[in-house]
């Protein structure tokens, strides 16, 4: 089949397909996330707002299918994490 427009807005399920096939989803995810945290903080300090790569613990059955993605990179006020790490010190 050819096309000339994408049959899959925003994702390209054959490239999707080929990284982990090839063994590379995991850089290229890896390197994607950071970039995109790196580009989102400079538009979001002047709004109070900053940008962090989230660490994220799964926890759910083997056979249980997830309700929702989980998000990568996490915002948030920048006053509000001042007052978490101030909290916890």
């Amino acid at each position: 089949m050819r096309s000339l427009k994408n049959q899959y807005p925003r994702i390209n399920a054959h490239l999707h397909n080929f990284w982990p096939a090839a063994g590379t989803w995991n850089r290229f995810h890896n390197v994607y996330m950071t970039q995109l945290m790196q580009d989102l903080k400079p538009a979001l300090r002047p709004l109070g707002y900053t940008a962090n790569i989230k660490e994220p613990l799964q926890i759910r059955r083997l056979d249980a299918v997830p309700l929702r993605p989980q998000a990568d990179v996490i915002i948030y006020t920048i006053s509000a994490r001042a007052n978490s790490s101030a909290a916890a010190h």
